[in-house]
């Protein structure tokens, strides 16, 4: 029984290279088309989502690679104006109005 499982695990190792070889430009062509269409209709649904406004303005993307990325954005950082203008920041922290780094 062992010996059936060895003979029949080295015949599928033996045959794995020409499987991946035979196969591969299937799965991946149709799934790039995939995650294309899908990339476009997540950047259709931002675009048009009533609850993505600031200040009366709506969201706009203006590509579809970057929708992905936006799930991993965690702090965003910026002065009393919301710009960074210099590139230059500088991280304070307060605490009970005791300054704790300068």
């Amino acid at each position: 029984m062992f010996g059936l499982c060895l003979a029949s695990a080295i015949a599928l190792a033996k045959q794995s290279p020409n499987l991946v070889t035979l196969y591969n430009t299937l799965v991946p062509i149709s799934l790039y088309v995939s995650l294309d269409i899908i990339k476009v209709l997540q950047t259709n649904r931002i675009t048009s989502a009533a609850n993505m406004v600031y200040e009366r303005t709506h969201a706009v993307a203006r590509t579809s690679e970057l929708d992905e990325e936006l799930g991993q954005v965690e702090y965003v950082f910026s002065d009393k104006t919301s710009t960074l203008t210099c590139n230059v920041m500088e991280f304070r922290i307060s605490l009970s109005r005791v300054a704790i780094s300068k």
